[in-house]
């Protein structure tokens, strides 16, 4: 603070009753006119539930009666000694690990110009999102907003009337 500056005390005009009702009108606008953002993390590696493990790691060519999923695409009957339709014969599935959230979106933000990026005609997307999907932003790998697949572009902030109740981030059009 400045030697000659003379400020309010603080709270007469924002307090903590404006601050929720800011936080919870946020909160409105994401559920009322917010968009799927579906966030996608690095996939999850699992032992294959159709087949055993073999003494090599791969799978062992024979049918598990056990397996908890109903019949279907984790769940295929096959004979013994042939390769697992599951797995292919490696007893591992990779499955997709994602998130889905509602949030804000903005489409190339005045403040985020194409030339910050260092390339033109991409697509940058920032979304509001509420606080409990700071650490999600931070960690995916990709996001899926109204068909198109973005990048992180600048990390997560937290943003709101002083109590920061929410998250904004900057995604970036994965060409």
């Amino acid at each position: 603070m400045g030697q000659g500056e003379q400020l309010p005390p603080p709270g007469l005009f924002v307090d903590a009753a404006l601050q929720q009702e800011f936080a919870s009108s946020i909160d409105q606008l994401i559920s009322d006119l917010g968009y799927p953002v579906k966030l996608f993390f690095e996939p999850i590696a699992s032992g294959c539930p159709n087949c055993g493990r073999g003494p090599d790691g791969n799978s062992d060519g024979i049918y598990d009666a056990s397996n908890p999923f109903g019949l279907g695409q984790l769940n295929i009957v096959f004979p013994s000694g042939a390769q697992c339709p599951v797995c292919v014969g490696e007893n591992e599935i990779i499955a997709d690990d994602t998130q889905q959230y509602q949030g804000l979106i903005g489409y190339n933000p005045k403040d985020l110009q194409f030339r910050a990026t260092g390339q033109e005609n991409l697509t940058i997307v920032r979304t509001k999102t509420q606080l409990v999907s700071i650490e999600d932003m931070r960690r995916a790998k990709k996001v899926f907003i109204e068909g198109v697949f973005y990048r992180l572009f600048k990390s997560p902030i937290r943003t709101g009337l002083q109590i920061r109740s929410h998250v904004n981030t900057v995604w970036i059009e994965i060409d």
